[in-house]
């Protein structure tokens, strides 16, 4: 994690600073600020980590002392063992993950999260196995699109005919299209 004394500049090298909250090495990695993850009504990180043999998707708890700079991280795994549909140099699985609410008559403290598989063709919908416990972190993992033959971009998901189920774009890149569906919650 980068920051500056300064901030919003970052042209005085001596207000610059580093910190890392794990020494995990990760190969490449999609990391965004969220919303709360689990319930516990203080937002998260989560990562993606792309990699060519053993993809994952990381959440990481922020301090609960809300000092970022030296309060520990918590990290939890919610999903590995992606991997390319063909391994070769500078392919990789996971993608980017987004957050997303249904809107319906079923009240979820957890946001369900979706998954570009990037390299290995697929969209994942991640859903939390015990919604009403901030401190469980286990997902139920779903394969909503599948293609042998191309690589998923980054999905993004609007309710775009405001009939009050989200639609969801999924570019499929070899094949030039993008592909679009309805969410609609169970």
């Amino acid at each position: 994690m980068f920051w500056s004394d300064l901030d919003p500049l970052w042209n005085d090298t001596t207000k610059l600073h580093v910190r890392h909250i794990d020494y995990e090495p990760l190969p490449y990695a999609y990391i965004q600020l969220t919303q709360d993850l689990n319930g516990d009504q203080r937002p998260d990180l989560l990562v993606t980590v792309n990699d060519e043999f053993n993809g994952s998707l990381v959440a990481y708890e922020l301090p609960p002392s809300g000092d970022i700079r030296k309060g520990n991280f918590t990290k939890h795994v919610l999903a590995s063992s992606f991997r390319p549909l063909t391994q070769a140099k500078g392919r990789g699985a996971p993608g980017q993950a987004i957050t997303i609410q249904f809107y319906s008559l079923t009240v979820r403290k957890k946001p369900i999260l979706i998954l570009s598989g990037d390299d290995d063709g697929c969209v994942y919908l991640l859903e939390a196995i015990h919604d009403d416990d901030p401190s469980n972190w286990e997902y139920s993992i779903k394969i909503i699109h599948q293609s042998d033959k191309s690589t998923t971009g980054q999905v993004s998901v609007e309710d775009v005919d405001n009939d009050c189920h989200p639609e969801m774009f999924v570019p499929a890149y070899n094949e030039g299209i993008v592909y679009i569906y309805r969410l609609v919650d169970k």
